[in-house]
């Protein structure tokens, strides 16, 4: 799997642009889904993982450690997992069938799929109420669904190849890595006005961003992976939401891309190349760049915190397992062996 492996790592940019014909012919297929063998009660804390390459999802239960592996079938190139505020839905972003994959988590059954479009390359969704927000790669455009009738009600135009969305407050912040044909153009943030579901600004940012996400001040984080072939070091750019002025960049190298905060003060960010780094987010002082990382390995490529346990979880993509890593002392509490190639993960609590 490693040729395949090595593809995924530069996020599949230019496999997906190299194929873009083919997404044009490709269709959506009906698979059968695995038998369940448990579905986790409502109140039980458990986290759903994504396996990319193997097109599963594996849910790992916090209570006792148990892993159901490949217990639902997810469609071509699934890229990205969200849970819905009340803990009873999932969306799942199907990359190479252009949909949007809206599962039970009671029942653990489809609910319905929702077509973007062929040809759009849908790559990350933010769901705000009713509305989910999809990034359509291949587009540059965000789609809006309603998520109650499964449909898609509205195509919102942002910069070029956009990654990565949040919806905060009353925004929807979208990152556009600018990434065509082996090159990057400028960076960018579109900020969207959620009742209006007009562009608002765009900001200028670091080479190639990727995700974004809030801090508990309510400054915006944008992850900056840098540019793979120049070896652009990677950066995290620090955004006023109120000036939409970045007020600080911290350069941690490596490949970063994703970030998450402790209420305490620190960013812990996560990179294919670099492992897990960190920083303060309230001064933005760096505490373990790609050089010093906590944990140096490759293959990290999602990441989530569970302040409740005070656990951090990642996904390394490359051991197809989910870390669980103790805030306390920052060491490997325990691994979670899931499907093949895990890329994103998300808490149920």
């Amino acid at each position: 799997m490693q040729f395949a492996r090595y593809f995924y790592l530069d996020k599949r940019k230019h496999y997906l642009l190299i194929f873009a014909v083919f997404l044009l012919l490709v269709g959506s297929c009906k698979k059968e889904q695995p038998t369940s063998p448990d579905t986790p009660e409502s109140t039980e804390p458990i986290l759903l993982v994504v396996n990319s390459l193997g097109e599963t999802l594996s849910l790992i239960y916090l209570d006792d450690g148990k892993v159901d592996n490949d217990i639902l079938t997810f469609g071509l190139w699934t890229n990205h997992i969200v849970v819905n505020s009340g803990g009873d839905t999932a969306y799942v972003v199907n990359s190479g069938d252009n949909n949007i994959q809206v599962v039970n988590l009671a029942s653990l059954t489809d609910v319905c799929t929702i077509d973007v479009g062929i040809g759009n390359n849908p790559w990350h969704i933010a769901v705000a109420d009713t509305l989910g927000f999809v990034t359509n790669f291949l587009t540059a455009t965000v789609s809006v669904i309603n998520l109650n009738e499964c449909c898609v009600i509205d195509t919102i135009s942002v910069g070029i190849a956009p990654e990565g969305i949040l919806v905060h407050r009353d925004k929807v912040y979208v990152v556009n890595t600018g990434y065509s044909y082996g090159t990057y153009a400028q960076g960018t943030v579109s900020v969207i006005d959620i009742t209006t579901r007009q562009v608002e600004a765009t900001i200028n940012v670091p080479t190639n961003p990727q995700e974004i996400a809030s801090d508990p001040a309510g400054n915006l984080h944008v992850v900056c992976t840098g540019d793979y072939t120049s070896g652009a070091a990677g950066k995290i750019a620090v955004i006023d939401t109120d000036t939409r002025c970045i007020i600080d960049t911290v350069v941690l190298g490596g490949s970063p891309c994703g970030v998450v905060f402790t209420p305490g003060g620190i960013a812990y960010v996560v990179g294919y190349w670099g492992g897990l780094m960190s920083y303060k987010w309230t001064d933005r002082t760096i505490l373990h760049n790609a050089d010093s990382s906590v944990i140096d390995r490759d293959g990290f490529m999602s990441i989530v915190i569970d302040t409740t346990a005070g656990n951090l979880y990642i996904c390394d993509f490359e051991q197809d397992c989910i870390l669980s890593i103790s805030l306390s002392d920052e060491s490997i509490k325990e691994t979670y062996e899931v499907g093949d190639g895990p890329v994103s993960i998300a808490l149920r609590r």
